[in-house]
């Protein structure tokens, strides 16, 4: 019975994860399609909004519960998110889409906390430690090149 129950398990697992490769891929040509509506249309400020509340409220919090919750490198991408509508937007769409991505994270912490049941754990410890060092390289150059962007 137990051997079944895992296997179901594994399957299931296999079925999530190309599930967010698909949802990735989604994103990807999102993102495509923004830059050209952003191009063409000459509506950065629409296309930086929309992209940055779909990745916000939908990218990161998939792939926070599939991933391992806080035992995931997605927590260092909340912390960009968070900050991303403050550097590239302006005005009231500033604030809105801050305070958003604020609310976002702020449930996906509290809804893992709640029902800790819903996100998927992580086995391997080397893999893991991967995922961490390779997020928090990744986030700090995207740090270093916004600000110094800023600062400069």
């Amino acid at each position: 019975m137990f051997k079944t129950l895992n296997d179901n398990t594994l399957k299931y697992k296999t079925y999530l994860n190309k599930y967010v490769d698909l949802l990735i891929l989604g994103v990807i040509v999102f993102t495509i399609l923004g830059l050209l509506i952003s191009i063409v249309g000459k509506r950065p400020t629409l296309s930086a909004y929309v992209f940055l509340l779909v990745t916000n409220l939908v990218l990161l919090p998939i792939i926070y519960f599939l991933n391992g919750g806080l035992d995931c490198g997605c927590v260092f991408w909340m912390l960009i998110s968070i900050t991303l509508p403050w550097v590239f937007l302006r005005g009231k769409h500033r604030v809105i889409s801050g305070l958003i991505s604020v609310v976002g994270v702020a449930c996906c912490l509290a809804v893992s906390a709640i029902y800790p049941e819903i996100v998927q754990s992580r086995d391997n410890m080397n893999m893991l430690m991967a995922e961490y060092i390779s997020s928090m390289i990744i986030v700090s150059c995207v740090y270093a090149v916004l600000f110094s962007n800023i600062i400069l």
